[in-house]
């Protein structure tokens, strides 16, 4: 029997990332978000990544932390069980071990824990699950990175319960789910969040926008609208390059 030669990390200029145990694999998706989120200079931040995946939006996350200076941690939480180990072993690897905790569970379950617990994060940054139920995959590990549980407005509420005061809450989407997100919470009686901020990415110049990265905030601010696209007919887009220039080996 021919043993399957184990797949090589994804290499970024600082850190690697393993995904051959993960049903998602490294993508565009969560280098967007991790880059696109504006992470404030203080000297003790906290971070909450949901649904982390292999860890990869944590661990953009704590490169641009160490950037800037000062203290920081990172929690990163993650139902499915071979993603969390994946996720423990990409962040136990990098040179930010010590400032990133891996916690394994649902955001169902530990958001409301730690709301009651007063647990307050400045940056809350979600790569969530993004369809309904639809087809079987392949595997249940991949239902459950594919589809999600809960709504998307479920998670975005328990996400604002634990918000600290002046925090923010960044969430990456399809187009079709980020304005059915937008559109429930408007229609809240009394909304605890405002979109301040609303990006559309397309693939490449020319093509339809199938991504939202959005902001939101507890604190009210007109929303601030752009759009970018990833490709142009050079390559990477001079904003995308901009973006994850610290990043990509290739730029």
């Amino acid at each position: 029997m021919t043993t399957k030669k184990p797949k090589r990390p994804f290499q970024f200029k600082q850190f690697s990332v393993a995904d051959d145990q993960c049903a998602m694999k490294v993508g565009t998706d969560g280098v967007l978000l991790g880059c696109w989120a504006d992470l404030p200079v203080k000297q003790q931040v906290k971070l909450l990544d949901l649904g982390t995946g292999t860890g990869l939006i944590a661990l953009i996350c704590a490169q641009r932390f160490a950037s800037l200076g000062g203290n920081f941690h990172i929690t990163a939480l993650e139902k499915e069980p071979n993603a969390y180990a994946q996720a423990c072993f990409n962040a136990e690897q990098s040179l930010w071990s010590e400032h990133i905790s891996i916690v394994q569970g649902a955001v169902e379950d530990c958001l409301p824990a730690w709301s009651q617990q007063k647990t307050q994060f400045d940056v809350i940054i979600a790569n969530p699950p993004y369809f309904q139920q639809a087809n079987a995959c392949k595997s249940t590990e991949r239902d459950l990175a594919r589809y999600f549980q809960q709504s998307h407005l479920s998670w975005l509420l328990w996400a604002e319960t634990c918000l600290a005061p002046d925090g923010v809450i960044y969430f990456i989407l399809p187009l079709q789910e980020g304005e059915i997100l937008l559109n429930t919470l408007q229609a809240l009686p009394n909304p605890p969040l405002f979109c301040t901020a609303k990006t559309s990415v397309c693939g490449a110049v020319g093509k339809p926008a199938n991504r939202l990265l959005l902001k939101f905030s507890q604190k009210f601010q007109p929303c601030q609208k752009s759009q970018f696209a990833v490709r142009d007919g050079n390559g990477y887009s001079p904003t995308f390059a901009a973006l994850a220039k610290d990043f990509y080996l290739k730029l």
